[in-house]
């Protein structure tokens, strides 16, 4: 597998969710062809909300899995709940994801406020701490 590597300044949250730090970060893409962070000793986490912006923004990996409802507003809708769960299992290595398991990590998401609700049925909205998606 061969793998695109650019730098650029990338902020960081470790050590706790107040603590931001700047530094040089290598980019490796996975093969999807999405970003894997390294950080030294490994790759850093990736964050569903982070997978699922990445993907509003990259309509050629979406598959119309998602589309926006209200780009300006940060509004955005689930079309194909099956594909996105799948696909995020692909990223995550775990074959036994469900929309039901990513729909409940997604909904931890508004105690963090980076989703708020939306009282419709399968749409979520960027929250304050959301960033990078308009």
């Amino acid at each position: 597998m061969k793998h695109d590597v650019k730098l650029f300044w990338l902020p960081l949250l470790f050590k706790g969710p107040n603590y931001l730090q700047h530094y040089s970060s290598p980019i490796l893409y996975d093969h999807v062809g999405f970003p894997c962070f390294k950080e030294q000793g490994g790759l850093q986490r990736e964050y569903l909300w982070e997978f699922i912006r990445d993907l509003l923004h990259s309509p050629e990996k979406n598959s119309g899995i998602l589309e926006w409802e209200d780009r300006g507003e940060g509004i955005f809708k689930v079309v194909k709940s099956n594909s996105l769960a799948k696909l995020w299992g692909q990223r995550k290595k775990n074959e036994h994801m469900t929309y039901e398991k990513l729909s409940r990590a997604l909904r931890h998401y508004y105690k963090t406020g980076i989703l708020e609700r939306v009282h419709r049925r399968l749409m979520y909205k960027f929250g304050r701490n959301a960033y990078g998606w308009r």
